[in-house]
């Protein structure tokens, strides 16, 4: 009878190595499968700012383009609050803290090469964060 049940001990003591080791791999296979959608939704939050960041303002119409940062600030916040990386968040964050901020002022002819210098800034560090 001993020797029956030290069979059936070490074959569920087997069988559940073998159970807690298949567990680990369904494990390692989710955790792969959740980086591949986090890249996925990273490249696809970049896609998106770099396109935000891109646009050209009308300099001819400085209210429109002072409104079109404005409305391009309130998307590229949107998508700050979608990202999980942290640097890629923060370059999210500066963006459209400098695209909100602009003014009239910011797009005269005396100040608009500054500000747009200012937008390739962010763009560029936009750029690095997407590409870490």
């Amino acid at each position: 009878m001993r020797g029956s049940r030290s069979v059936a001990t070490m074959t569920l003591a087997l069988g559940l190595a073998f159970a807690a080791s298949g567990c680990d791999a369904v494990n390692e296979a989710t955790n792969a499968a959740n980086s591949v959608g986090d890249a996925a939704n990273k490249v696809q939050l970049c896609v998106d700012a770099v396109r935000l960041m891109g646009f050209t303002p009308d300099l001819s119409n400085p209210q429109a383009a002072v409104d079109d940062a404005h409305k391009k600030a309130e998307e590229m916040t949107k998508l700050a609050e979608q990202a999980g990386d942290t640097t890629l968040k923060q370059a999210l964050t500066d963006a459209s803290t400098q695209l909100s901020s602009v003014t009239l002022s910011d797009l005269d002819p005396a100040s608009g090469a500054t500000w747009l210098q200012q937008k390739l800034d962010k763009l560029n560090a936009l750029n690095s964060a997407c590409a870490s």
